[in-house]
């Protein structure tokens, strides 16, 4: 089995990829499904190898799964569902890691999400040390409504990640998953109606995401993480906190902070417009399609087109 695993793998990161641009590399992701589907053909019983391949088929259209009327994207995503729904209908797969977090991914932009309540609840407390597994649950929270357990499972993960920050020193991709992390806890919290929840997270984010970390060039932290600053602005928006918004004070380093000036001014022309001060409203408006413009496009989830 390891050997056919090593064997499908290499269709995803071939040898030739090394030395020459792969045209489409969506050709690879197609390779390697293929491949895996072989594997999982013989290998029919093997929860780790069902797994794998659920992953290969969603990772041919990631992000993409379902179109907009609710209908699947492709046929990866039917045979998705199919191996995943036969698998966790086993008594020996349903709290399998795995099997459950790849089933969340499956169904989170669904029409349906609501199928996967079982595979969250199994996923958010088999990993204990997983901060991601708690998270990843609260994708098929948030999507049917359950703030509650957005909030909570989210606490539980910046909780495990605190202990993981404290021993690893080193920032890499996996820091935007911290931040992510919170953010939904501020999220499910805005949704709520929560505002010291929401405004806690929002406030930690600023404590985290910290000048030195999106000073790292490799990876890209600015990109990857400096929007997650935006949080408090939106935060203190939800809950009409008109006062508190006006005395945000911009950052010092508005080329590194774009995002986060951005939507600083951006808040500021909706509390003077909601205090009744349009014309200071309007001049914090232009002052915002400024900032807006200085934003890179690279950066991460940073603003609307």
């Amino acid at each position: 089995m390891e050997y056919a695993l090593v064997g499908a793998l290499a269709h995803r990161f071939p040898e030739r990829a090394a030395d020459e641009d792969i045209a489409d590399p969506a050709l690879l992701d197609l390779a390697y499904a293929d491949a895996m589907r072989i594997v999982h053909e013989e290998h029919p019983e093997d929860l780790d190898v069902t797994a794998l391949f659920a992953e290969a088929l969603l990772c041919v259209s990631p992000h993409a799964l379902w179109c907009d009327d609710g209908e699947p994207s492709g046929e990866n995503t039917v045979e998705a569902r199919s191996v995943l729904e036969t698998v966790l209908a086993r008594p020996e797969a349903k709290h399998h890691p795995a099997l459950n977090h790849m089933y969340i991914h499956l169904m989170d932009m669904s029409a349906e999400p609501e199928l996967a309540l079982p595979a969250a609840d199994a996923l958010r407390r088999a990993v204990p040390d997983g901060s991601h597994m708690a998270h990843m649950a609260t994708h098929i929270d948030a999507a049917c409504g359950d703030y509650r357990n957005t909030i909570d499972s989210n606490r539980v993960a910046a909780a495990v990640d605190n202990e993981y920050f404290a021993r690893e020193k080193h920032i890499g991709r996996y820091f935007s998953y911290r931040a992510h992390n919170i953010r939904f806890l501020a999220y499910g919290a805005m949704m709520a109606g929560r505002s010291q929840d929401a405004l806690w997270a929002a406030r930690r984010l600023n404590e985290i995401v910290t000048p030195e970390v999106l000073k790292v060039t490799s990876p890209p932290m600015a990109d990857l993480a400096e929007s997650y600053r935006t949080t408090l602005p939106h935060a203190l928006i939800r809950f009409g906190r008109w006062e508190e918004i006006l005395g945000l004070e911009l950052p010092e380093d508005q080329e590194l902070f774009s995002a986060t000036t951005a939507m600083i001014r951006y808040s500021r022309a909706i509390a003077f417009s909601a205090l009744g001060r349009i014309a200071e409203a309007e001049a914090a408006r232009d002052a915002f399609e400024t900032a807006r413009a200085a934003v890179p496009e690279t950066r991460f989830s940073a603003l609307p087109a």
